[in-house]
């Protein structure tokens, strides 16, 4: 994999762009991998874009339920939870996604990033 094929994956969950966001995971991009500029994940950054259908076509890829965003500062299932994203926060529990603990200093804001 490459930097740019990883950032094209970015850019297309990004833009909600279904069919590329696919190509991009069938064609073996890491749907896991935090790059070391960006430090966010695929999971998160679809679900705080509310592009739940994403979201879901990358676990469905092999996206780690458990893994935190460390630019958002949440795992996928706080940032589903966030979103009020009822499919993913099930899909992520039945992958046996960890219970978030409860914020210590209030609820996280999503700033867009690109």
């Amino acid at each position: 994999m490459s930097a740019g094929d990883w950032k094209a994956l970015m850019d297309a969950i990004d833009s909600g762009d279904y069919d590329l966001v696919e190509f991009y995971a069938v064609v073996g991009v890491d749907v896991s991998y935090i790059h070391p500029e960006y430090q966010c994940t695929p999971l998160v950054t679809a679900i705080l874009e509310d592009h739940a259908e994403i979201a879901m076509l990358l676990l469905e890829h092999g996206a780690d339920p458990n893994q935190p965003s460390p630019l958002d500062e949440m795992n996928p299932l706080e940032a589903a939870e966030a979103m009020d994203q009822e499919q993913v926060v099930a899909r992520l529990r039945e992958l046996g996604a960890a219970q978030p603990e409860p914020p210590a200093e209030g609820p996280h804001q999503h700033t867009p990033r690109f």
